[in-house]
């Protein structure tokens, strides 16, 4: 298992491998994530709708596929701080880098401490790779701006939210 310790403004945040173990508190993490990060932008009653079983089932096949790395980060004390996952680009072309971040979340308690800037780095360390955001996520569209990251012209719209998404890449 992956132990790494990364000091910020936060203090220690230990970074280690998700297992199926995690699956129950990562699905509770992310309902909650979602809930403090997407508020008014994406809406209420979708919000609401978010069931912690079925988020459970999506992580419970993305670690039983092999098609994500997971990570999750906690502090000196256990706490789950936050949740990023990676691996190949869902929509591979010639002209993008092949690794997609998929997902990183933070407790909103711990924004702007280095707890997301701790996970990017483990996940994607210096490499190119592109993700998916919601329009009108400023508050990540500036984190990753300053991870190196720039929209490039890929739209998409995300049916289950009814919201649409914009692509952005990083070369290295």
């Amino acid at each position: 298992m992956e132990r790494r310790r990364d000091a910020g403004p936060a203090g220690s945040v230990l970074i280690r491998r998700a297992d199926a173990g995690d699956v129950p508190a990562i699905a509770r993490f992310q309902r909650t994530a979602w809930q403090e990060a997407y508020a008014g932008i994406l809406s209420a009653s979708y919000l609401s709708s978010l069931s912690v079983p079925a988020i459970e089932l999506e992580w419970e096949a993305y670690l039983e596929s092999g098609s994500r790395s997971i990570a999750m980060a906690h502090d000196a004390e256990g706490r789950l701080l936050g949740v990023a996952s990676w691996g190949p680009a869902d929509v591979p072309a010639e002209r993008l880098p092949p690794l997609e971040l998929k997902s990183i979340y933070v407790d909103a308690a711990h924004f702007g401490r280095g707890v997301g800037g701790a996970l990017l780095k483990n996940a994607l360390g210096d490499r190119p790779a592109q993700l998916w955001m919601f329009e009108g996520n400023e508050r990540a569209a500036a984190f990753y701006r300053r991870h190196g990251f720039s929209p490039d012209d890929g739209r998409l719209h995300d049916a289950a939210a009814d919201a649409w998404e914009v692509r952005l890449v990083r070369w290295g």
